[in-house]
């Protein structure tokens, strides 16, 4: 199984950072712990979402991820088989993806013939689409070949684009779609905003519950985080495609950088690009000054800021711990028990020595059969 020659992955191994060779920061580094732990123990029927802020690193997590299965995991598959197969989500309709478009890009991924692009001619690098065919021909395609390519993994990245919609209902149907995928030897991994979480956890309970949960935090104002910032900021500040002013420019800057990118390593990223390029454009090295007039609109900020805000609020939120019992082996009463007294007795209600019984009971007298 080669993964590297089809169209998704390619488009994974590209998503790489522009600064640095690599940057294996500590929340990225414990995100793929979890995701290869995860595989570790081989799930069935499960639904694993990749979440965080934009531009937090979560395709090059889904990168890293597919080098671990294809190295660890899957080595044992046959030659014909396609262990993982996936698909980049894109708006076709309504600022959404549309069920159909990401069952053609799954059946191209998994080799199935008639969802393959073919060249128009030899000299012209441009492809022809597949032949068109209803919901229902694809989704038993689908299930047949996975099946036959003995699929393992199905991967769907910006997969928030499943759920662009107004409709709150019609979101949840969509996204439930994508529950077909799920086999009882294939695992559906989605990577993608916040938005997409909260219509994950919140409409399906049958779908809810098969969810595993990866988030991909950003950097806030703890220490730890502070530190772990400051780490990330030396290393961007030692790329050789960066004309600083000063060797200590960026670690003076870290604290205002990590409030306007949000505590996000991909926007900050950005954020040095642009000021690089305004630099080049003023013929002069990066300074303080060049940072201040490249800082973010306001407009921006706000923006990113309450998206991230609402899905931290939305994963820190836990279910409400309950009292356990001291010992494990008592038992409390029912409160049925409780409210009919059942199992008192108030003193002095039996002599010693009596029996629990009404002496000489007044019965009803049997019927005389005539």
């Amino acid at each position: 199984m080669d993964c590297t020659k089809r169209r998704f992955f390619q488009e994974l191994a590209m998503r790489k950072p522009k600064l640095t060779d690599v940057i294996e920061h500590r929340n990225f580094r414990f995100c793929l712990d979890e995701l290869e732990g995860i595989f570790r123990l081989c799930p069935t029927e499960a639904a694993i979402l990749l979440v965080g802020p934009t531009n937090g690193g979560k395709s090059q997590l889904l990168a890293y991820l597919v080098s671990f299965l294809m190295n660890e995991i899957y080595q044992g598959v046959g030659p014909n088989d396609r262990a993982l197969i996936g698909f980049s989500a894109m708006t076709t309709r309504q600022g959404r993806t549309t069920p159909k478009f990401a069952l053609h890009e799954l059946l191209e991924d998994v080799g199935h013939p008639f969802f393959q692009l073919e060249p128009i001619s030899n000299e012209a690098p441009l492809y022809r689409p597949a032949i068109k065919t209803d919901e229902t021909y694809c989704l038993r395609a689908l299930k047949g070949a996975f099946h036959s390519r003995n699929v393992k993994a199905a991967i769907v990245d910006d997969a928030h684009y499943l759920v662009r919609t107004k409709d709150e209902e019609y979101k949840a149907s969509l996204l439930e779609a994508m529950k077909g995928v799920i086999t009882p030897q294939t695992t559906l991994i989605l990577a993608g905003g916040y938005e997409l979480a909260e219509v994950a956890m919140a409409y399906r309970t049958h779908f809810a519950e098969r969810l595993l949960i990866v988030h991909l935090p950003r950097y806030g104002k703890s220490p730890s985080d502070i530190n772990e910032w400051r780490r990330v900021v030396a290393t961007m500040g030692q790329s050789p495609k960066l004309r600083l002013g000063s060797t200590h420019l960026l670690i003076d800057e870290a604290d205002r950088l990590r409030h306007e990118c949000h505590g996000v390593v991909g926007i900050l990223e950005k954020r040095l690009i642009r000021a690089q390029s305004y630099a080049d454009a003023c013929h002069t090295p990066i300074s303080a000054e060049v940072l201040k007039q490249t800082r973010p609109t306001a407009l921006q900020w706000d923006t990113t800021e309450a998206d991230i805000k609402s899905g931290e609020k939305l994963l820190g939120t836990r279910v409400e711990l309950i009292d356990i019992p001291q010992s494990p082996n008592s038992i409390a009463p029912s409160t049925s028990a409780k409210a009919s007294g059942a199992g008192k007795h108030t003193k002095g209600t039996w002599k010693k020595g009596a029996r629990p019984f009404e002496r000489k009971p007044r019965r009803a007298q049997p019927a005389v059969r005539t």
